[in-house]
């Protein structure tokens, strides 16, 4: 089923959340700033030299987590862990990336780091096809993104996860809901096409 999510694909930056390079919940304190900047000495560190080389990134993710067993804890955690999490999807390692993503969200972060981090698993689980936990991690996106028209573009993209993960009746629900109520005239519009192609393909099948 071909699910055309053009207005989707421009994320929920540009009403929830700013570009992932931005440092939310970057350090204040004196110590942490010292941390911080012994990390962005580091070779191929991901937190300022981003790279493409799966070899720079692993390195630089073992220079990341010598520092943090070698610490006490501190606010710098979270955001540390979250570019680690981020360097290693990127290196091709999507089991280990989610598994710091976790431990950064239990490493207390601020909202908008917590919205980051959870739009960077999200992301990994799309990659991975791995759609219920997907849908999930959008799902726990949901009270973290203030502005109306974010959230529906959220909920928007929610529904081909659903889909794919079995749960179409649901799915349908909730373009109903956002084709009657969005904020937004063009997710309306679009979550409309939407039930039209469902239901196409629905009375196909029965014939």
């Amino acid at each position: 089923l071909a699910i055309s999510l053009g207005l989707a694909r421009a994320e929920i930056e540009d009403t929830a959340l700013a570009d992932s390079s931005v440092p939310h919940g970057a350090p204040t304190d004196s110590r942490d700033l010292w941390q911080l900047q012994v990390i962005e000495r580091g070779l191929g560190d991901p937190l300022l030299n981003t790279t493409g080389n799966p070899e720079r990134l692993r390195i630089a993710v073992g220079n990341l987590e010598s520092l943090l067993a070698g610490s006490r804890r501190s606010p710098l955690d979270a955001y540390v862990l979250y570019h680690m999490g981020r360097s290693l999807g990127r290196a091709g390692m999507e089991h280990c990336a989610l598994a710091h993503l976790d431990r950064a969200l239990n490493a207390s972060p601020s909202d908008a780091l917590r919205l980051g981090i959870l739009r960077e698993s999200a992301e990994i689980h799309d990659l991975a096809d791995h759609a219920w936990s997907q849908w999930q991690t959008l799902r726990a996106m949901a009270p973290l993104v203030e502005s109306p028209a974010g959230l529906d573009t959220l909920r928007f993209k929610m529904v081909v996860p659903m889909l794919e993960a079995g749960v179409r009746g649901a799915a349908m629900n909730l373009l109903v809901r956002l084709r009657d109520d969005a904020a937004l005239e063009s997710i309306r519009a679009s979550a409309q096409q939407e039930i039209e192609l469902l239901e196409e393909t629905e009375d196909f099948g029965e014939e």
